[in-house]
């Protein structure tokens, strides 16, 4: 089924880098087009004829390279709703750089945070997979995984006062209509 795929993309593909149409999807920065992806990393993101179909390329068209398989992936999503959202709020230049500056602080904290859990999820694993159940250590186990995901959530709320507090009162007002939609 894969092979299937490859053999079926790659003249589509070719044609887009000769043509260039590989650039992006039409519509991609439109803020009334809809954008594709999952709303958290819980969701899967949207990929073949489904995705094209929310690109408002019907059921046939080319595949955006973002994800495996042509997936638009979660992040990207988020990425181009984000930046579609910036462009209605109308940030300066200066309000851009501290934004970024914030998400990336965030990102590097993130990034360490993310292996963190990781790391505790896979030693509840393993010792849920002992033979010997020794139930105080996986209710350690399971704390130092939970407290983790704890960090991880106030991390998150942290940095959407910290977004929040790069803009002015009008900006917030309009921010809030449209997290109301």
């Amino acid at each position: 089924m894969r092979w299937n795929r490859v053999v079926i993309l790659a003249p589509a593909i070719a044609l887009a880098v000769v043509t260039g149409m590989g650039e992006g999807v039409r519509g991609a920065t439109d803020p009334a087009m809809p954008l594709i992806g999952a709303d958290s990393l819980d969701q899967e993101p949207m990929s073949g004829p489904d995705a094209w179909e929310a690109f408002g390329m019907g059921r046939v068209g080319l595949v955006v390279p973002y994800g495996r398989d042509g997936a638009v992936t979660a992040a990207r999503a988020r990425e181009l709703r984000r930046a579609a959202l910036e462009d209605r709020l109308g940030l300066s230049p200066a309000q851009r750089e501290r934004l970024a500056a914030v998400r990336a602080a965030a990102r590097r904290v993130a990034t360490v945070r993310d292996e963190a859990i990781r790391l505790a999820r896979v030693a509840l694993d393993e010792l849920l997979r002992d033979d010997v159940i020794d139930r105080p250590r996986i209710d350690r186990a399971t704390d130092r995984v939970a407290r983790i995901e704890a960090d991880a959530l106030r991390a998150r709320v942290a940095l959407a006062l910290d977004e929040r507090a790069v803009l002015t009162p009008a900006q917030r007002r309009m921010l809030r209509d449209e997290l109301a939609r």
